[in-house]
């Protein structure tokens, strides 16, 4: 394990949350261990890993054994951080959302109704980030601005981002070294919007799975970044698994 940032237990992670700002208005709490321990204690003693390994990852496609996500010394994943996801397994998870909880017809992952309010305003959030709201984990961002429809972003640690288009029925995914700064952090979300979303854009599948964007945007021009390898396993989605496991024991 790592250490018990966030909080050892139910009561310690209760205790330790420290919620900024003015109550009524928006404030983002980075570190919680809450939704771990309220899995342990709904699911009959079952981590969020071994919760998950059973009921989400064998239906969304993910080997369970091909993940990885920190720990805290009481053995407990971490809710706020550290499940490490290559781009195929984060476009699983952006899959999934967008056929609004169907893993497959007749597969249902997660409630209808959760994903709907997944993706609904929740709180707005333009003093985070402007023009923005905020659903369950997702940001919402209007598309008109950019002569584009409306889509919903999750985005991780370091600015690895899932964004899903319904009226395009196209998911994205986005990897990034950690290190940026806050400006280009704050951007990436809309980075991937006009590189995947964009009207200009198309994309033509071919026999061996590769894909071809037909403008420059849309094409990786960060020559040797390894952001472009496929099999690297970046810190990503831990809090957006952890609401949809808890969402399971409030149908």
């Amino acid at each position: 394990g790592v250490h018990n940032y966030g909080g050892a237990d139910l009561v310690d992670s209760l205790d330790y949350l420290d919620v900024g700002g003015t109550r009524g208005e928006f404030s983002y709490v980075l570190v919680s261990q809450i939704l771990g321990y309220v899995v342990l204690e709904r699911s009959g003693g079952r981590t969020p890993r071994e919760f998950a390994n059973e009921r989400i990852f064998p239906l969304i496609g993910i080997d369970p054994g091909k993940i990885e996500w920190d720990e805290n010394e009481e053995g407990m994943q971490h809710s706020f951080t550290g499940l490490r996801l290559n781009p195929d397994q984060m476009a699983r998870f952006g899959q999934l959302f967008l056929q609004r909880g169907l893993a497959s017809l007749g597969s249902r992952v997660v409630s209808e109704e959760y994903v709907e309010k997944s993706l609904s305003t929740q709180v707005g959030a333009s003093s985070f980030f402007p023009g923005m709201s905020y659903g369950y984990l997702f940001w919402k961002i209007d598309g008109a601005m950019m002569g584009m429809g409306s889509m919903d972003c999750a985005q991780g640690f370091g600015g690895q981002t899932i964004c899903i288009n319904d009226e395009l029925d196209r998911v994205a995914v986005l990897q990034m070294d950690v290190g940026l700064s806050e400006e280009e952090y704050g951007m990436t979300m809309f980075r991937l919007a006009l590189s995947a979303f964009s009207p200009a854009t198309t994309f033509e599948g071919y026999g061996d799975g590769e894909e071809n964007a037909s403008d420059d945007e849309a094409e990786d021009s960060a020559e040797g970044d390894d952001t472009s390898d496929s099999s690297i396993m970046r810190r990503t989605f831990g809090p957006l698994l952890l609401a949809v496991i808890v969402s399971l024991f409030f149908d």
